[in-house]
């Protein structure tokens, strides 16, 4: 996020921003400029529902299933701080369009997440879409554009070679926008690049994968809230902590209603020994222990 003073209007609402007013950027080719981040959403929900269609089309019943996609879904977070592959794709609209490619080995067979996002000052900042899958064919289709080259800046932050250009290389610099889980932007948020870097790394979240039923049948927190959207949905974070672990750690689940009462789609699983980070993840309703309704927890996405 970014205070700019030449700021005078929200491009989605077109709200009046004074000079004291929070202005919000998600890129830079266009320098658009947003009151919130419900007006991000609103202003790309078009283009996710076109990215995710694109993608619908291409899946099949043969592809990994709605388990197998659960338990990988921590590759998200791996993949947007460590591709292997980062390819940039221009639009009409002069917006550059990324998506992150990575590699990796499930059931002793080869599976890829694609993530496709903005990016801002050289990291993701308004996240399209992500999937993981088996099918390659897929992953090719999703490889538009010329491919770049990442270097690492000096603070270990993932950058191309042209948003090295755009960082270094003189005028106003830009926040990135995206704090993770505010409001509408639960869904697209990338928790890596907020954490402390001495917080469990990425790369170990799949050893913490046996803790995503615990979490959810027998947490220690669970909290709610509702999202702002034109279609507002309920969150749920579900919280547990392992005291006993070395080191000891906290286990997240973030889960959200769908179309079908008896299930949730889950967002988001990742451990964290960071208490003052987990603070964002309590917010909203408190529901603990026997004021959970257990439904909730028992009826996750499979």
């Amino acid at each position: 996020m970014s205070e700019d003073k030449d700021v005078s209007h929200c491009v989605a609402c077109n709200k009046t921003l004074r000079e004291e007013d929070r202005a919000l950027f998600v890129e830079e080719e266009l320098g658009r400029v947003f009151c919130s981040e419900e007006c991000i959403l609103n202003l790309f929900s078009p283009e996710i529902e076109r990215i995710e269609g694109e993608y619908q089309k291409l899946v099949s019943d043969k592809d990994l299933t709605a388990l197998d996609k659960e338990k990988l879904s921590h590759l998200r977070q791996s993949t947007l701080s460590d591709p292997d592959e980062i390819w940039r794709e221009l639009k009409l609209t002069g917006d550059h369009y990324y998506t992150m490619i990575a590699e990796y080995s499930y059931k002793k067979k080869p599976v890829w997440c694609v993530c496709v996002s903005l990016f801002l000052r050289g990291e993701p900042s308004f996240l399209f879409m992500s999937f993981v899958t088996k099918n390659q064919s897929i992953v090719d289709a999703f490889r538009k554009g010329e491919r770049m080259e990442w270097v690492r800046t000096e603070d270990g932050a993932p950058v191309t070679k042209d948003a090295e250009q755009i960082i270094h290389g003189g005028g106003q610099p830009l926040d990135r926008l995206a704090s993770a889980f505010t409001d509408d932007e639960t869904f697209r948020a990338d928790v890596v690049k907020s954490r402390r870097k001495d917080d469990i790394p990425a790369s170990k979240f799949e050893s913490y994968q046996y803790c995503m039923e615990d979490t959810l049948k027998n947490p220690d927190e669970v909290w709610s809230w509702m999202t702002t959207a034109k279609k507002p949905v309920k969150v749920f974070h579900f919280i547990k902590h392992y005291p006993n672990e070395s080191p000891a750690f906290y286990s997240v689940v973030v889960a959200r209603e769908t179309s079908d009462k008896e299930q949730l789609e889950i967002l988001e699983i990742f451990p964290t020994k960071d208490q003052e980070w987990l603070k964002r993840f309590r917010h909203g309703t408190q529901e603990i222990g026997e004021s959970l309704d257990q439904k909730d927890a028992a009826r996750v996405l499979h």
